[in-house]
């Protein structure tokens, strides 16, 4: 006689947690003892996926490669996304001749409070400015182009990149000749008022002067 005995795997369960964002895989049984199967990634709107870790805090990945004994949870982690947004400044006009340069600000989400820590430089039509050409400060990102820098550039439109580690932000620039016309909606239009005010007083300064009269003498001829 032939005895058979009959032996039975135990089974484990393997539970996806997508921990707040996007949709959870699929639980996963498996003999124990055994490995999971990788569910692969997850994805969600305003985050990014950074993969599978053993806690919810996100500390150590998840190994797939390694034997499961008991039922157990794995869990994503998510970075926030980060963007750039310009809040001032996203389409700017400038007079050939201004006084005045033109001023960006940029704000970061999130954390804009650090928006300045990650500020990485400017770039005009994809060529790199030199850091002499504009100044930056914080608050969230304040980008000053210098009136010598804007002067050099040709007359149009132009792509105004600024740069960050984690990202950037896009602004329009367009460049005019000459003064702007009565009426226009000019982003430096003080250059122009400030110039035609120091003008106009240095014209009637000289203006004064010439018709000043001489005193005439006192006496008798």
């Amino acid at each position: 006689n032939v005895e058979i005995t009959a032996k039975y795997l135990e089974e484990v369960t393997v539970t996806f947690n997508a921990n707040g964002h996007g949709t959870a895989p699929a639980i996963q049984k498996i003999g124990k003892g055994k490995t999971a199967s990788y569910p692969g990634n997850l994805s969600a709107s305003g985050w990014i996926f950074d993969g599978w870790f053993t806690t919810s805090s996100g500390t150590t990945p998840f190994d797939f490669s390694s034997a499961i004994n008991a039922n157990t949870t794995v869990y994503a982690k998510w970075t926030p996304e980060v963007t750039y947004t310009v809040t001032d400044g996203e389409y700017s006009r400038w007079w050939k001749g201004g006084y005045y340069g033109v001023s960006i600000t940029v704000k970061r989400s999130p954390n804009d409070s650090k928006c300045f820590d990650h500020f990485k430089g400017v770039a005009i039509d994809d060529s790199k400015l030199s850091s002499s050409a504009y100044t930056a400060k914080s608050g969230s990102t304040v980008v000053y182009l210098k009136p010598e820098t804007l002067q050099n550039l040709h007359r149009g439109y132009h792509d105004v990149t600024i740069l960050f580690d984690d990202g950037s932000a896009e602004a329009t620039l367009r460049i005019y000749s000459g003064a702007p016309k009565t009426g226009d909606s000019n982003d430096n239009i003080g250059n122009w008022l400030a110039l035609l005010l120091l003008s106009g007083f240095a014209f009637g300064s000289v203006v004064a002067v010439t018709m000043k009269k001489k005193p005439r003498r006192s006496g008798r001829r």
